[in-house]
Order: structure tokens, then C-alpha cells, then sequence
């Protein structure tokens, strides 16, 4: 099994891609998209546990996940550098328990998907994601910790143009 992450700021393209690979139906590649956990809750324990029952759904083939770990990781600590954070001791010690031996396997490969056009879907200063100014540092803090935790990760610009020959690139050189 190798296990594909799509990570990346809100509005790139992450579950149009999820979308797309889907629609392909190759045999034996999954997707997962991003919340599979069904709650009413928006706190970070629902978001954990979210992340960990995206990277235990499947257990063979080339499985492709719209974000997981690392982005829980970088806004907690985004969230924390804005406004203050009570939940980032517990979020970074369940990093280091689950997550960082999970992207150490030879198998799991993180991709970051950036363009250079930032988008705001809401405007809110003390939201990781509610400002360019935000979504920049934003982007370097996700960016630091993949450098940091991952084994095996590829940053690349990603135009939604591009969405099939990117597919395809990732598809055949993993199959």
C-alpha cells in the first residue's frame, strides 16, 4: 500500500483532485476525502480522530487523502501565534505519538499544493486561513513542518488547469 497526502491552503484544489481520481475508477486506488467522522463538534479531538480514521480506512492499494496530520499540526500552531491556544500541547503531543512515525514509512508520501495566488473564503484576522497575510505564514508553517516530519514529500505549484496531467503523473510514477 502507498499512501498519498494532498496537502495545501483552502481553495487549491485538494478535493477536486480527490474528486477527479475518483471518477477515474481505477482498481485499487482509494481517496478519502476530508472529514469522514461525522460530528456536530468543530474541536480538535473530532479532527485527530478524523485524521486518524482517514489513514486506517484503507489497507492496500495507492490511497489518496485530502489532508491529514500535518495540517491539523500547522493550524493549531497558526491558531496559537493569532489568538492563543489551550488545545496545542495536547494536539503537538498526539503529533508525536501518531503522526510522525506514520510519515516516516517509505510508503506515505506527502504532496503540497501551492499556487501563488492566495484565496479568501472568509475574512478574519484570528482565522489561520482569513487573510493573505494568514495564509502566507500559514503556508510556511505547513511547509516547515513537512520539511521537518516527512520522509518522502513534494512541493509543487498546482493550477486546477493542470489536474489530469498532474493525476497522471502522480498515478504512474507510484502504481
Amino acid at each position: 500500500m502507498k499512501t498519498i497526502i494532498f496537502e495545501g491552503l483552502p481553495l487549491i484544489g485538494k478535493s477536486t483532485l480527490i474528486e477527479y481520481i475518483k471518477s477515474l475508477k481505477i482498481k485499487n486506488v482509494h481517496c478519502v476525502e476530508e472529514i469522514i467522522l461525522k460530528t456536530k463538534e468543530l474541536d480538535q479531538e473530532s479532527f485527530m480522530k478524523n485524521d486518524v480514521a482517514k489513514v486506517k480506512k484503507y489497507k492496500n492499494g495507492l490511497v489518496f487523502i485530502d489532508k491529514a496530520f500535518i495540517s491539523t499540526l500547522s493550524y493549531n500552531e497558526m491558531l496559537d501565534y493569532l489568538i492563543g491556544n489551550n488545545e496545542l500541547l495536547k494536539v503537538k503531543e498526539w503529533f508525536q505519538k501518531v503522526a510522525i512515525p506514520f510519515y516516516q514509512k517509505d510508503d506515505v508520501i506527502t504532496i503540497y499544493l501551492r499556487k501563488a495566488k492566495k484565496e479568501i473564503r472568509i475574512k478574519n484576522e484570528k482565522s489561520p486561513h482569513g487573510s493573505v497575510k494568514n495564509q502566507i505564514m500559514m503556508e510556511k508553517i505547513e511547509i516547515k513542518n513537512i520539511k521537518k516530519y516527512c520522509k518522502n514529500y513534494k512541493i509543487i505549484t498546482y493550477y486546477k488547469k493542470d489536474m489530469e496531467k498532474v493525476v497522471n503523473e502522480i498515478i504512474n510514477k507510484y502504481m
